[in-house]
């Protein structure tokens, strides 16, 4: 409570935790609020066992500076290695003598494979991936940033290659408790991912494999970009803000612009999307 309205919107975070145990004699480390499974099924979180693997996964997301992934008291269990955790399924055998005489589980379903595929691979006693879900209250969508092609003067093309520059000034008049902004470019020709290093100002492709990119500073609304971005396409662009309640959701695209091979080689803007 307490925050001015329209300073934060209602939204479902949902996220992945993967465990592992040396042994399945070893506990997971988590119990369940006993009335509201009694009541609909539902599995929240009650309590977490000490020096346990899931009390050993929130303190390497503490280390991690990522403690929107840590699992409190109150998360609603989702999925169990994929599968849609029904009232009736098992989470977790918590012993080797059922972990080797349990029932075969159902098949996964198609959003779940990557955590029953991960549990297959390590071997259902030694690893488990849960997926819960928790309300939460984070930044309101900021408004789509202004997109626009830059062409340098034939003279200057060697020293100044034609770039885009992207304005997220209006965004940021709404948000006077930003304290940082994320910059994502959209490849609308080849339906690619960028996004932008507040640092160098230099575009990645957006994959999980790449290592962490800096924020834009609060007080910074424009950037200039051409490192890292294939001359020659329409790109699109928009952005995400964060404050004390974390990050917001991207905002919506920017109209298209065009970023030229040359000086010359074709028009300057795209089509509105």
């Amino acid at each position: 409570g307490g925050a001015p309205r329209g300073d934060a919107s209602s939204f479902v975070h949902v996220f992945r935790v993967t465990l592992v145990r040396p042994s399945a004699r070893v506990a997971w480390g988590f119990s369940w609020c006993a009335e509201p499974y009694a009541r609909s099924g539902t599995r929240l979180l009650g309590a977490i066992a000490p020096d346990s693997p899931l009390a050993r996964w929130n303190l390497w997301q503490k280390i991690r500076q990522r403690r929107d992934l840590c699992v409190t008291p109150g998360d609603r269990l989702l999925r169990v290695d994929g599968r849609w955790a029904f009232h009736d399924a098992e989470v977790g055998r918590q012993d080797g003598d059922h972990a080797r005489g349990g029932s075969a589980a159902a098949a996964p379903t198609p959003a779940g494979l990557a955590g029953g595929q991960m549990a297959a691979q390590l071997g259902c006693e030694e690893c488990l991936v849960l997926e819960f879900a928790r309300p939460v209250m984070r930044p309101p969508l900021p408004a789509p940033p202004r997109l626009e092609a830059w062409e340098p003067t034939p003279e200057a093309r060697e020293a100044a290659p034609p770039m885009l520059v992207v304005d997220w000034g209006a965004a940021a008049a709404a948000q006077p408790r930003a304290l940082g902004w994320a910059l994502c470019i959209h490849d609308v020709d080849q339906k690619l991912w960028y996004v932008v290093d507040g640092a160098s100002g230099a575009s990645r492709p957006l994959a999980v494999h790449y290592a962490d990119v800096g924020a834009f500073a609060p007080e910074q609304t424009a950037a200039g970009l051409s490192a890292g971005l294939p001359r020659g396409r329409l790109y699109a662009a928009c952005v995400a803000v964060l404050t004390e309640r974390g990050w917001s959701a991207l905002s919506g695209l920017s109209r298209t612009a065009l970023l030229r091979l040359d000086a010359g080689a074709a028009p300057s803007e795209g089509a509105a999307p």
